[in-house]
């Protein structure tokens, strides 16, 4: 589809990154959750972005409800054009392969000319901007503390990983120039993406090792996780409620399950790979033995959880939501959606 023609059609709410795990979900949730008659629903696509994914979870949806454009999000004067009008821009785009600092250069590079369009529009549309649970810092915080919308910003995220790091500048971003050019924004800070396309096991409860294996810290611990369904619709029903003034919500399932019964339910279905349990403390001295080593040598030894990165990811956390306050809810729990992914009885 051209970008006049795209353009020419009336202005729904638009998705940047719609080819991707989450974006195609929440695809399907707003075209679910909105009356036949709004404005088609905007799906942006990079150029060489596979679209089979997207309409094969669109099928059975009217394709006049919503509009395919491929653009890239480098152009800030282009994109000011493609969202005058639009209500709400869900910003979802990230790159995820590459070396580190490609994809530091490419993401906050494409962030930073989403807010430049939107500052030049007339009438800005209001931003949702899908941020990750990981910009917390959570390596201070003493076990089972509570990790909802009012914990501390991760102060160190060069400490954790290059994925806390890109998420916690895109989003300081996002804030400072929210702020400074008044736009209208709400932020969203999903855990651990699972469902139909997202069954492997998760970071935070093992780390692949050579021959099949994997090293196991997190079976104890619950896990911040949320479908890919219930967050879509977290996101869709933050779009209808909030204010829009710089609010920030965690999207996680409650109750959340443990990383042991994760694996059971794969186990169940026949899915789960070779574990190697491992206490957590175990971990946290053997990374810092590696560091320590590493540093002698001028060198990393082996890529593996320094103590900072085992405290953040593995210790137990009550990980919390103020959305439920605000009215929202799913019609099944994170056990049953698995369990309906993994063709299992309940």
């Amino acid at each position: 589809m051209s970008l006049d023609v795209a353009a020419s059609r009336a202005r729904g709410s638009l998705i940047l990154g719609a080819s991707g795990l989450l974006g195609r979900h929440l695809a399907r949730a707003l075209l679910d959750a909105q009356p036949e008659a709004a404005a088609p629903l905007r799906l942006q696509l990079r150029p060489s972005s596979d679209a089979a994914p997207l309409l094969a979870l669109l099928e059975g949806i009217d394709s006049a409800r919503y509009a395919i454009e491929r653009y890239e999000l480098d152009d800030a004067e282009a994109l000011r054009a493609q969202f005058e009008g639009a209500p709400t821009v869900f910003l979802l785009a990230a790159a995820k392969r590459g070396r580190p600092e490609d994809m530091a250069r490419a993401t906050l590079g494409a962030t930073t000319c989403v807010l430049d369009a939107l500052a030049a529009c007339s009438a800005p549309p209001r931003l949702l901007h899908v941020s990750s649970l990981a910009v917390y810092a959570t390596a201070q915080c003493a076990p089972g503390s509570v990790v909802d919308e009012a914990a501390p910003i991760e102060p160190e995220p060069w400490k954790r990983d290059a994925y806390t790091h890109l998420k916690c500048a895109q989003e300081a971003l996002v804030v400072h120039r929210a702020r400074r050019d008044q736009l209208s924004v709400c932020i969203a800070r999903p855990g651990i993406l699972v469902g139909p396309d997202a069954l492997g096991l998760p970071g935070r409860l093992a780390l692949p090792l050579p021959a099949g294996f994997w090293l196991a810290p997190g079976l104890d611990l619950p896990l911040p996780m949320v479908h890919l369904r219930h967050a879509a619709q977290a996101l869709a029903f933050i779009e209808r409620a909030a204010r829009f003034e710089g609010e920030c919500f965690n999207l996680v399932d409650t109750p959340m399950l443990r990383g042991c019964e994760f694996v059971a339910l794969l186990r169940e279905a026949k899915r789960a790979p070779r574990l190697l349990p491992i206490r957590p403390v175990l971990m946290s001295r053997l990374g810092g033995l590696l560091q320590r080593l590493g540093r002698l040598r001028r060198g990393p030894l082996a890529s593996f959880p320094t103590p900072y990165q085992a405290r953040s990811a593995f210790t137990a956390f009550d990980y919390r939501s103020a959305l439920p306050a605000l009215g929202f809810s799913t019609s099944e729990t994170l056990r049953e959606a698995l369990q309906r992914d993994l063709e299992l009885q309940p």
